[in-house]
């Protein structure tokens, strides 16, 4: 699925917040919010937010492969200085 964004400064946000929300929810776009025309944060849906979750760890999935116990000690001195 493909979101746009929607760059609105501050004050729009703040006078307009709930109706934002709203429309937030139904098309799942997300909102840049600037401050003197830098952009401040990002608001996205949280199904968007659960999208890019589900994406980011679905793309390791079976990647990774556990070879021994990670808690029993390796017995190897080393040290964290450096040499």
């Amino acid at each position: 699925m493909h979101y746009m964004s929607t760059t609105i400064g501050i004050s729009q946000f703040k006078a307009h917040c709930l109706e934002i929300i709203d429309q937030l929810q139904r098309d799942q776009n997300e909102i840049i919010i600037t401050k003197r025309d830098k952009p401040v944060a990002k608001v996205i849906s949280l199904k968007k937010l659960e999208e890019e979750i589900s994406s980011i760890f679905g793309m390791l999935k079976e990647k990774a492969e556990i070879k021994s116990d990670l808690i029993e000690a390796i017995n190897e001195e080393w040290s964290a200085e450096n040499e």
